[in-house]
């Protein structure tokens, strides 16, 4: 009897153990079952870029606005670059007597002249030295001086034949604010007896 009671005591024992196990059992597969809610992983933010904004009127901010001013300032001011408007020159007309010293050609694209010549016109630099200077009536100042050696621009027929010969001539300044030249024309050879020869 006793041993029987022993056994039957063991059983349930066994069982109740049994049962607690088969319990926390079902608890764990429960737990296992039962779907994880995880909160959703925030997408990482690109960097953050400031961009200049633009202001209603269209002008960009006080950044652009400095560059642009720094851009004007060491650009040359397109007003103060631009030549004024030339000016053409008083002429003073001057009669003079001069030797001639030397003559040579002279480029055409040079000539700047105050009146219109013949399109196939030729000029040459005449080296002269100044012997007389006198201005023409009604003009008080001269464009060259007695003793001086002069260079004049000329598009009358003078040969080499001239050099070392006096002749006559009326010196006229030509040109304007930008560029002038003193201009020969009128030329007559001065001969020995004293009467002239036009330089035809």
């Amino acid at each position: 009897m006793r041993c029987c009671m022993q056994l039957r005591h063991r059983m349930s024992r066994t069982i109740s153990i049994l049962s607690i196990a088969v319990l926390c059992f079902g608890l764990y597969s429960a737990a296992q079952a039962k779907p994880q809610t995880s909160s959703p992983k925030s997408s990482p933010r690109p960097p953050k870029v400031e961009v200049p904004k633009e202001q209603e009127n269209g002008e960009t901010g006080p950044d652009t606005e400095q560059e642009q001013s720094e851009e004007e300032r060491s650009s040359p001011d397109v007003a103060q670059s631009q030549p004024a408007n030339p000016t053409a020159l008083p002429e003073y007309p001057t009669r003079i007597v001069a030797t001639v010293k030397g003559i040579k050609p002279f480029p055409k694209d040079k000539v700047h002249l105050n009146e219109d010549v013949p399109s196939n016109s030729v000029f040459f630099e005449v080296q002269l030295l100044i012997h007389k200077a006198v201005p023409v009536t009604g003009n008080h100042d001269v464009v060259v001086e007695p003793g001086a050696e002069v260079a004049l621009i000329t598009c009358d027929p003078i040969t080499q034949k001239w050099v070392n010969k006096k002749l006559t001539g009326l010196v006229r300044l030509q040109g304007d604010t930008r560029s002038q030249l003193r201009f020969l024309s009128n030329t007559r050879l001065v001969t020995k007896n004293s009467d002239t020869e036009h330089s035809k």
